[in-house]
């Protein structure tokens, strides 16, 4: 074999072993390229990765997960709300007018691991969870809303996976709730896909790759599973309630369809509300609290007028992002309170079924033409947006307003995404003022403002 052979192959043998050797390393640490060049690697699908691109920033912040992970942590800090902090001087403080009263409730951001967009810009909510719960009962709050994570793959298998909440966490989030003389609830949050692709608009994929290609379509036949598969779902969705049902027993109440999917399969009704009333049946055998289901919005029961599963129930919670963009509505405070008053004249908020109503809207400027979207993922979206307090101040105020003229047949609210730090959103650089939380903006005025009226 000549030299000049010799090198050749040497050179195609040295670059076989460099592309294996990147993709071990991007296996290990995690890394996932961008998310419009095509298929991503199997790993990408994890609720951990936010980084979508191959840099030294995503390296960097990928080791920094690694290293917050390995190293023991501990509760820092406290933070209460300050009522004499209220200037919000757009409305006036609203008065009580009759005996109307409901339960107010809010729900802590629903992630829980560190989240590092590079080696030196990091946040950690697990340090954070005793001084976010303490704000969250500073505020005049009754109930604490948890999430927790399922996961599932492209065969339909769920399972606790990594994005799961271990058995200490749980335990503390619970200990430091009681200790705040709150309720407890905690939602079932079934992943499917990294947020990058379950965000992204159907036609930047093509319509054959709905929802971005993702685990959505592949695992659960998004709208349209057969009834084989629909009972396979089910099946191994209870396998994993079990699991949860005892891991969450010292809760007071438990959500029992997944959150995001839920399972709306429209092809088959009639298979849904058989199969949820079993699971309804299950958690109730295996659970001393409360068993409660969950739905997306009020849509799936206008348009399945048999669904009744909810009925055997112990409470029903109604979904809080809000399509304000197909209904006309306006940013300002009449507009929203005409919304949520047709939103309120529903048949589920006349039966008297403990209907909790969960409230979220995201508090950047045009959110009522755009949609819910993830803000780590704005750069690979291409797009860009400014906070705007003012509009989800508005949508609180009009959610508020409706009620108090509307007194609806529920038992409680709570607002969804309230963040685990009190950021300062002048100095911060994660779009985090961006997003669905109320804390430290003038929706928290109008949380607390209401919590005193309507209770």
């Amino acid at each position: 074999m000549n030299k000049k052979l010799k090198l050749s192959l040497l050179a195609v043998f040295g670059l076989i072993t460099f592309i294996v050797l990147v993709v071990i390393f991007m296996a290990i640490f995690r890394l996932c390229p961008p998310i419009d060049s095509g298929p991503q690697p199997p790993w990408c699908t994890n609720p951990e990765i936010f980084e979508r691109d191959f840099s030294t920033a995503g390296l960097g912040g990928a080791l920094r997960v690694k290293m917050m992970e390995l190293f023991p942590y501990s509760q820092i800090e406290d933070s209460y709300y300050q009522p004499s902090n209220d200037n919000l001087d757009y409305f006036e403080k609203p008065e009580k007018i009759n005996d109307y009263k409901i339960k107010f409730g809010i729900a802590p951001n629903d992630f829980f691991w560190p989240v590092c967009v590079d080696f030196n810009l990091c946040i950690d909510p697990r340090k954070k969870v005793d001084s976010t719960v303490n704000r969250i009962s500073s505020l005049n709050t009754d109930f604490i809303v948890f999430t927790d994570y399922v996961r599932i793959d492209d065969e339909k298998n769920i399972f606790l996976g990594k994005g799961s909440l271990k058995q200490n966490q749980i335990d503390h989030k619970i200990k430091v709730a009681q200790e705040n003389e709150l309720e407890t609830f905690v939602l079932l949050n079934l992943f499917l896909d990294d947020s990058a692709a379950r965000h992204m608009e159907m036609d930047d994929f093509g319509e054959d790759a709905r929802f971005g290609g993702s685990l959505i379509a592949k695992s659960v036949d998004y709208w349209d599973p057969d009834e084989d598969n629909m009972n396979l779902l089910f099946d191994n969705w209870e396998e994993t309630l079990l699991e949860n049902l005892k891991r969450w027993e010292k809760a007071d109440n438990i959500i029992v369809n997944p959150e995001d999917t839920h399972f709306h399969f429209l092809s088959h009704p009639e298979l849904q509300n058989k199969r949820n009333k079993e699971l309804i049946e299950l958690a109730k055998n295996n659970y001393d609290g409360n068993v409660c289901v969950h739905f997306k919005d009020t849509m799936f029961l206008k348009d399945n007028p048999g669904i009744d599963y909810y009925k055997d129930a112990d409470c029903v919670i109604i979904g809080g992002h809000f399509p304000y963009k197909y209904n006309d509505v306006e940013n300002n405070v009449d507009s929203f309170e005409e919304y949520f008053i047709n939103h309120f004249n529903h048949e589920i908020f006349k039966e008297e079924n403990n209907v909790y109503q969960m409230m979220s809207t995201m508090s950047y400027d045009d959110y009522i033409e755009e949609r819910w979207i993830e803000v780590w993922d704005l750069s690979q979206l291409n797009r860009t947006h400014e906070p705007d307090f003012n509009l989800q101040a508005n949508a609180y105020e009009g959610f508020f307003r409706a009620i108090q003229k509307e007194q609806p047949g529920i038992k409680g609210i709570f607002h969804y995404g309230f963040w685990w730090d009190d950021v300062n959103f002048e100095d911060e650089p994660l779009n985090v003022g961006l997003k669905d939380s109320i804390r430290n903006k003038d929706a928290e005025h109008i949380y607390y403002r209401w919590s005193q009226v309507l209770k």
